[in-house]
This record gives structure tokens, sequence and C-alpha cells, in this order.
């Protein structure tokens, strides 16, 4: 049988928590400093910024809608045409960002493009947008790997608590969601302490994202990554962790092992490099 390629679908615990940014982020640590093909799909068809995050022109990808309505004719051939090329590894599924128009989704037609994307490429994020319908639940609980991604506040932790007794119910017999803490460390904000925050959700997080409005704009405001304007901040340090965990490289692990693992994780690139 052909190879598949993994499905890993990034979501927010509410609106705002950063999945997006951080799911594009690893995209393009997987393809650019992994050497992975790659594979961004946004399924936030009126909001997406996944072609903002890019530099891509606003609207350009709209070939998503024309695989959603008619899923019968999806094949590699129409994903190959339009796709939108970001780089030697990196491809993006872009959403046509607009309100302008109804966009009906249908779980079987999301379903029909990730298994064709799958067919030609190791890697696929998916950046699911937050919202809770059936398309949606239906995407996560036939993903590969899920990520769910919080700031540590009251909504979230009801919210991540939510997202994870429900899918740890449906989907016993694969791989757990992991869970990312994004924001730590907001100046002024109450917030729940890492060990709290666990303890309530029965879940702790493998990565911790300090608050770091300067970087993350400064990439946002550019159309470029975290590693392309900021290669010294923390945040940045922390992507690669992610990247190496969803897509396999190395096995889960706590955020106090980070110093560790980015040993191995350099290990691992010179041994490549040899």
């Amino acid at each position: 049988s052909k190879p598949l390629g993994k499905i890993v679908s990034f979501i927010g615990a509410k609106g705002g928590v950063g999945s997006s940014t951080i799911a594009h982020n690893v995209a393009w640590q997987l393809s650019q400093r992994n050497g992975i093909e790659t594979v961004i799909t946004d399924l936030d068809l009126a909001y997406g910024t996944a072609s903002l995050n890019f530099d891509q022109r606003e609207g350009a990808s709209s070939g998503i809608l024309e695989a959603l309505n008619a899923p019968d004719r999806v094949d590699t051939t129409l994903m190959d045409r339009i796709l939108s090329k970001l780089g030697d590894r990196l491809n993006l599924l872009g959403a046509p960002s607009g309100v302008d128009r109804d966009s009906p989704m249908e779980a079987s037609s999301v379903e029909i493009i990730l298994n064709t994307l799958r067919a030609t490429s190791p890697m696929i994020i998916v950046d699911v947008p937050y919202v809770w319908a059936p398309w949606v639940r239906h995407t996560l609980l036939a993903s590969d790997e899920i990520v769910i991604t919080a700031t540590p506040e009251l909504p979230c932790l009801r919210n991540t608590k939510a997202l994870f007794d429900h899918l740890k119910t449906q989907r016993q017999n694969d791989k757990m969601p992991k869970l990312i803490l994004n924001q730590v460390g907001m100046h002024k904000r109450l917030e729940i302490s890492s060990a709290d925050f666990s303890k309530a959700t029965g879940v702790e997080p493998f990565a911790i994202i300090p608050h770091d409005p300067q970087s993350f704009g400064a990439a946002q405001g550019n159309g470029k990554m975290l590693a392309e304007i900021a290669p010294k901040a923390k945040a940045t340090e922390i992507i690669p962790l992610i990247a190496a965990v969803v897509s396999g490289q190395i096995r889960d692990t706590a955020p106090k092992k980070l110093g560790s693992v980015l040993d191995k994780l350099n290990f691992l690139k010179k041994k490549k490099q040899a």
C-alpha cells in the first residue's frame, strides 16, 4: 500500500490563544529545518491567517472551495493545482478569508481533501478554527495527532478539560491529544499556574511558550516566522521541540526536560549533516 502522511490538527481551547501561529511556525520548522515535505491546510474559510502569516496575497488561495464543493473531483492532480508553494518543501492550502459568501463544510469533503494530501505529503498540518461543528469533531477524531493550545486562564482551563475528556473517550485506541500552554507570563494578568492547570485538567503541557508580543508581532507584521525574525527568542527555541514531538522525531516530553531535548535535537541535526 502507498505510504500515508501524518495528519496533525492544531486547535485552540478558545479564540486568540495563538494556535494558528504555532501551527504555521511548526510547519515552517518541519519543512525548512527538518527537511520534511509539509502542507498547511487552513480550514478557517472566513478568518484564516495562514496567507497573512506567510505574506501571501489575501484571497489568492480559494481553490479549497472548489475541492469542498466538488469532493468527487478531488485527486492529487487537483491538489497540486490549488496548493500555493511557500518554499522547497512547504505548501499551503489556504483559506479565501472572506465573509461575503457562505462556505458550508461537510465532514466527508474535508476527509477526502486530507486523505488526498496525505497520499503525497509526509506531514499535513491542519489549522482548525475555534468552532465546534460536526466536521470539526470528525476532523479531530480522524487526525493522527491533536495539539490543543491554551492560555493559563479559567475559560481555557474549562474548555481544555472538556476537549480532552471528549477526545479521550472517542479516541481510546489512538494517541491522546497534546497540550501547549501559550502566552505564559503576560504582564498584569491573573494566571493559573501550569501546575494548577495540569492538576485541574489531568494533562501536563508538553510545551510552555512565554508571552512575547514583540517577537510574535514583528514576525506577523513582516509575514515571517519566528526563527526568521527573532532567532534567539525563548519562544523560537521551543518551536523545534513541538515540531520534533508531533513528527515523531523524538518522544513526548515535559517542559522541565526542554534543555535535554534541545541537546538531543542538536545531536540529531549534526548526525544528519555528517
